[in-house]
């Protein structure tokens, strides 16, 4: 009875901080106006896999329910964390809750009177053995739904690190150019970005080498073990989508406004 009890609470453990991801997640897909920041690594020199996932909003736009559900995760897992291994902060007031906890996972939420933002992340180590991203779907799937919409390409140069330019990915100085060429795509529907979306999203968790980034405005993937790097924005007011395939000679270099912006050096 004593063991049937004890893997009924690790069992309920292991669950409630699975389900934090997950919440996350779901989060994400039902707010789309919120910020969000998904972002995933893998090393392919040793197999470690970096997962972050991070979610911000204004506390009025969230209904009570959803609300709850995330603070009372947040909450169970600080309760079951042994900081014999791990540290950790919690503070609660009448309408603010703050929790922190840096171990395996790193867990931070606050919510305040009128923001709230949430985040997890983790490093893991998986398989050595990976393979070479194969983008074929996603060129493919872009090529389908160019058919059919007016397009227009333009061909794009970033490098450097210029003061006062914000940048959305980035690595040392910006040596070498990152230089591709953009289409722009009108009238496009919101399911045909989503599909675009998804097959970005689609290498998180594998065994293959890229950096994915995924914002409210864009999404975008960077192999690891090619030049290549490919980005997909949307604008769902005017129907327009941004589809970015660049080559990366030496450090990555893409500005904020990659979508109207030609040229940085």
């Amino acid at each position: 009875m004593r063991l049937l009890l004890t893997l009924l609470i690790l069992l309920t453990a292991t669950t409630i901080r699975a389900q934090i991801p997950q919440l996350l997640s779901q989060m994400i897909e039902k707010y789309p106006s919120a910020s969000r920041r998904v972002w995933y690594y893998y090393n392919r020199s040793d197999g470690s896999q970096y997962d972050r996932i991070y979610f911000s909003a204004l506390r009025r736009n969230i209904n009570a329910t959803d609300l709850s559900r995330l603070t009372d995760s947040y909450l169970s897992e600080f309760n079951r964390t042994d900081f014999s291994k791990a540290t950790g902060t919690l503070y609660r007031s009448p309408d603010s809750t703050s929790v922190t906890i840096k171990g395996a996972e790193v867990f931070t939420f606050d919510l305040g009177p009128k923001e709230l933002s949430a985040e997890w992340g983790r490093e893991t180590k998986g398989s050595r053995k990976w393979t070479k991203p194969d983008f074929r779907p996603l060129t493919e799937a872009f090529a389908l739904i160019s058919k059919t919409h007016r397009s227009k390409n333009t061909n794009v140069s970033y490098t450097g690190f210029p003061p006062g330019v914000r940048f959305t990915f980035h690595r040392g100085q910006g040596k070498g150019l990152t230089k591709g060429v953009r289409t722009t795509l009108y009238n496009v529907s919101p399911s045909d970005y989503e599909k675009l979306r998804r097959l970005m999203l689609n290498f998180i968790g594998k065994p293959v080498p890229v950096t994915v980034f995924d914002y409210p405005e864009y999404t975008m993937v960077k192999s690891e073990s090619t030049p290549d790097f490919y980005a997909v924005g949307y604008n769902p007011t005017t129907k327009v989508l941004n589809f970015l395939h660049a080559t990366v000679e030496n450090e990555i270099c893409i500005p904020q406004n990659w979508q109207t912006l030609d040229h940085l050096h």
